[in-house]
């Protein structure tokens, strides 16, 4: 009964925990069943949608050029992130690999070993 209690309590505190985090992935004026909604919550998941300061998405009236070019923004600055993250991780690897033997220094300890 107590081992039944206690993974009762776990799963309902980790629902608790886990539903914000979904909760956040979407925009509360687009149902879940708009042709939009999964593409909608991933591009905000991603943030490369943010939706206005209330959290709506908005999505029945036109975006103003204005509006458009917030959005291209957001985008060009999350790109812009990831190849900045990405372009560390590189120098990260490529100072990694300076310590490894290159191909010649595998001849020659190979042809060291077979004479």
């Amino acid at each position: 009964m107590k081992r039944t209690l206690t993974i009762a309590l776990s799963l309902v505190l980790g629902a608790a925990i886990v539903a914000p985090v979904f909760a956040q992935d979407q925009f509360p004026d687009v149902p879940a069943n708009h042709w939009a909604f999964k593409e909608l919550s991933e591009l905000k998941a991603a943030g490369l949608l943010v939706g206005y300061p209330d959290g709506l998405f908005r999505g029945g009236r036109p975006a103003s050029r204005y509006e458009l070019a917030v959005a291209i923004h957001a985008v060009w600055t999350n790109l812009k992130n990831q190849q900045d993250a990405l372009r560390a991780q590189m120098e990260d690897l490529m100072k990694r690999l300076d310590g490894f033997a290159t191909k010649a220094d595998l001849d020659a300890l190979k042809a060291q070993v077979d004479a």
